[in-house]
């Protein structure tokens, strides 16, 4: 498995649909997007959005993430408003 630092924008494109753990939680990721152009030196920005799961009391706080193809991760989480009106949860990697 990847370390954290090493996860990048194609190790989650393609798991678009696929059931993540969150915590006690689960979701589904419902897109990646790249961020600004990055030099060189750093890693690509990016994020992740995930349909926020019934029930989730949580705002932005550090969870684990968990997915059998990349493992388990601690990651800071925010709680956003998503398409129609919905909240979403978001993780940027910088």
């Amino acid at each position: 498995m990847k370390t954290i630092a090493d996860l990048k924008h194609d190790d989650f494109s393609v798991l678009i649909g696929e059931t993540f753990d969150i915590g006690p939680h689960q979701a589904k990721l419902a897109k990646v997007e790249l961020g600004p152009e990055t030099p060189d030196e750093f890693r690509q920005q990016f994020s992740l959005t995930f349909d926020c799961p019934e029930g989730f009391a949580g705002d932005h706080n550090t969870y684990a993430l968990s997915h059998e193809k990349i493992g388990t991760h601690a990651v800071f989480m925010s709680k956003v408003m998503g398409s129609g009106n919905k909240p979403s949860l978001q993780i940027i990697f910088g």
